[in-house]
């Protein structure tokens, strides 16, 4: 009878006890099953929180809100990502959780989507034409061969030549191609295209312009003609668009370490 006294006050007094840890905490039940109470205060003891921002603005003001000693930026130029953790260990005896997170996926532009879903695909003549009036707003304003009017009058006259043969491609010094063809109607004619193009596009949504040169390839098979176009090393501007991104994010997040590297 003693020592099941001597047990029960052990038990009350062993009840409530709190660990050692900010957190408050209390062993509660006959199993001792250790219960955090930090749901009971008035505020949390930590931040807990992931969030996806949708602009560099929006990235660059959290940043600068929430930022603490140690927190750092992790670039990965693979995946187009930067991800923060503002609770970053601040060296090695100084570990943390790292449980307040954020992330930015640079988005590409509607324009550099539209020209990259395109590139090296095959288009007759009238869908080539109709792609290049659809986007010749991204026709560089320097750099080209032809103005951007004068592409859209060689586009437009494409557009004409629906049902005509081709027979012919000649390269001319001022950096253009004519295409001689035969039509029933008129009894043929030729067609211009520029060899090369240069765009003038944002890679991000919201970002930098830069420009970027396209070649203009063609092919004639029983009197059809076929277009497209190839983007001449897409994958250096996307690099140095994402590295323009985070030069900017440097100037304006100070204290904060930036690393190149993936969350793992």
């Amino acid at each position: 009878m003693e020592q099941s006294l001597v047990n029960d006050i052990a038990l009350q007094l062993a009840n409530g006890k709190a660990l050692n840890t900010d957190i408050p905490t209390a062993l509660v039940s006959e199993a001792f099953q250790v219960t955090s109470l930090e749901a009971y205060q008035n505020v949390p003891v930590r931040i807990r929180q992931a969030v996806e921002l949708k602009s560099e603005t929006a990235l660059i003001d959290y940043v600068n809100k929430f930022k603490v000693e140690g927190t750092a930026v992790f670039s990965d130029l693979d995946e187009l990502a930067i991800n923060v953790i503002f609770d970053y260990h601040r060296d090695a005896s100084h570990p943390r959780w790292g449980n307040h997170r954020a992330a930015y996926h640079c988005p590409f532009s509607k324009d550099w989507k539209g020209w990259q879903d395109k590139n090296k695909q095959a288009m007759n003549q009238i869908e080539f034409g109709l792609f290049l009036e659809n986007n010749i707003h991204c026709i560089a304003a320097e750099g080209n061969a032809v103005s951007g009017a004068e592409l859209l009058a060689m586009v437009l006259a494409f557009e004409e030549t629906r049902k005509s043969e081709f027979k012919s491609v000649q390269r001319l010094q001022d950096g253009t191609m004519s295409f001689a063809f035969a039509d029933e109607q008129s009894g043929g004619g030729k067609a211009r295209l520029p060899e090369e193009i240069t765009l003038g596009i944002q890679p991000f949504r919201n970002g930098d312009f830069y420009q970027i040169k396209a070649r203009v390839r063609y092919r004639i098979k029983d009197g059809a003609l076929t277009l497209w176009y190839e983007l001449i090393n897409p994958e250096k501007v996307i690099e140095s668009a994402f590295n323009s991104t985070i030069e900017k994010l440097k100037t304006n997040i100070a204290n904060v370490y930036f690393y190149e590297g993936a969350l793992i």
